[in-house]
Formats: C-alpha cells, structure tokens, sequence
C-alpha cells in the first residue's frame, strides 16, 4: 500500500520531502518499472505512455528506448522499435536484452520489406498481363485501325507498370 501512495504523490509532484531532481529520478524509474509491468501484461499502449512520460523526465536512460522499442515491436511498428533499439545501444552498449530484441526487429523489418517489394513485383505483373490482354483484344477484334479507347487503356496500364517497376528500382538502388 505504501507503494501505491508514494506513486500517487510523485505523480501528482508531491514527494514526501525529497527535492525535487530526486522525485524527477524517483518518477522516471516508477514509470519506465510501470512501462515494464504493462509490457508484461501485454498492455502495449499504456508501456508506450509511459515509455514516452519516463523518457521525457529522462531522456538518456537507455532502458526506457529498450522498452518503449519492446512495446513498438509488438504493436507492429517495426521501424520505430528498430530505432528505439538503436537509440538503447548507443547509450548503453552493454544491453544484452536490447542487442537481442534489435536483431529480432531488424529480421521483421526486412521481412517486411520483401513483401513489399514483393507485392510491388506482383502488381506491376498483374498490370502487364491485363494491358497485354487488352492488346490481345484490340488486336483480334479485325478492325483496322478500330478501338482507340481500348488501346489507350492498355497503353495506360503499361505506363503504369513501367513506373511502378521504375519506383521500385529505384527504391532498390
């Protein structure tokens, strides 16, 4: 119970007497501990909160970064947590913990980035195969000359394709 009370009176500013950088240190290492409670709980969002609130306090605790990368992992956000982990690392090299989960995080996010470029080389296919058809089409309707409208779109779906597939060396390179 004593606990509870001595959270609620440093989140409040209050502090029982202690000057007031040691509630800031008081409250940064209450909220990074409560970040590892919600993480453990699978309460993402709340250990984000209070990632954020102990980093603001605190901006160079390297625990608070592992964490709030923790967190951004498991909501998903691949590239934030990758840099969280980073940040971690930088100020303190020695996260056995941090070094592990950037590993994990940095996989996903080339997972990731092959489905993408996956999914670009997938549309950019499908995109050829219709304007060809629709070239097959144009072709085997025996009008000479006849389907503008019909060669425009196709062509139109070819440029498209040709973009995207150009995006997308580019992206590469």
């Amino acid at each position: 119970m004593r606990r509870a009370c001595v959270a609620h009176e440093l989140e409040r500013g209050g502090g029982g007497g202690a000057g007031e950088g040691q509630q800031q240190r008081q409250l940064h290492i209450y909220l990074g501990n409560r970040a590892a409670a919600h993480l453990h709980a699978g309460l993402y969002v709340d250990a984000v909160a209070d990632c954020r609130a102990a980093l603001a306090l605190e901006p160079t605790f390297a625990k608070h970064y592992a964490r709030l990368g923790s967190a951004q992992l498991k909501l998903g956000r691949v590239d934030d947590a990758v840099a969280c982990f980073r940040t971690a690392l930088d100020i303190e090299p020695s996260l056995s913990r941090a070094r592990l989960n950037l590993a994990e995080a940095e996989g996903q996010q080339q997972k990731q980035q092959g489905q993408q470029q996956g999914q670009r080389t997938e549309n950019t296919g499908v995109q050829k195969e219709e304007a060809d058809g629709m070239a097959m089409d144009v072709d085997d309707d025996g009008g000479g000359g006849g389907g503008v409208e019909e060669r425009r779109a196709a062509i139109a779906i070819q440029m498209r394709a040709l973009q995207q597939e150009l995006a997308t060396l580019e992206d590469d390179g």
